[in-house]
């Protein structure tokens, strides 16, 4: 009886460590995409607004020349407001900035696009999102540019 015992608790902990494992996994993987686009960094920054005084920092970066663009950043929480620009210097021509909060609501997703200048891989984006509780980006996803929608 002792063995059943020990044998259950063995099978028991490796279906966790295997769980585990997968959860790590998981995790990692919502910072990477096939696309070619990937978040590179998060960082807390300050906040001038008293209503939105949570502050973060998100760099992404692509691995080929893109013109135009549509991103999907998609958070934990719900955002406040955002705004894009690039990383060394330089604002984006008739930028879309909004955070999705009409139509299908989904107020933990900012939506930023942009014709051009193109997007280069030595010239990373920077999105700063505002909020009224901590969040992070989980992941960002390349949709196909719609000039005429916001």
């Amino acid at each position: 009886m002792r063995w059943l015992l020990v044998l259950g608790l063995g099978i028991v902990s490796l279906v966790l460590s295997s769980y585990g494992f997968y959860l790590i996994r998981s995790a990692y993987s919502s910072t990477t995409s096939s696309s070619g686009i990937q978040i590179a960094s998060q960082t807390k920054i300050p906040s001038d607004d008293p209503l939105l005084p949570f502050g973060w920092e998100v760099v992404i970066e692509t691995d080929k020349e893109r013109s135009p663009v549509q991103l999907f950043v998609i958070c934990d929480g719900e955002i406040g407001k955002g705004h894009g620009k690039f990383l060394k210097g330089g604002e984006f021509s008739f930028p879309t900035e909004a955070v999705m909060n009409s139509g299908l609501y989904h107020p933990d997703v900012f939506n930023i696009k942009w014709r051009t200048p193109s997007w280069t891989p030595g010239n990373p984006v920077v999105i700063q999102l505002f909020s009224k509780a901590p969040l992070r980006a989980q992941s960002v996803t390349p949709v196909i540019y719609r000039p005429n929608t916001p």
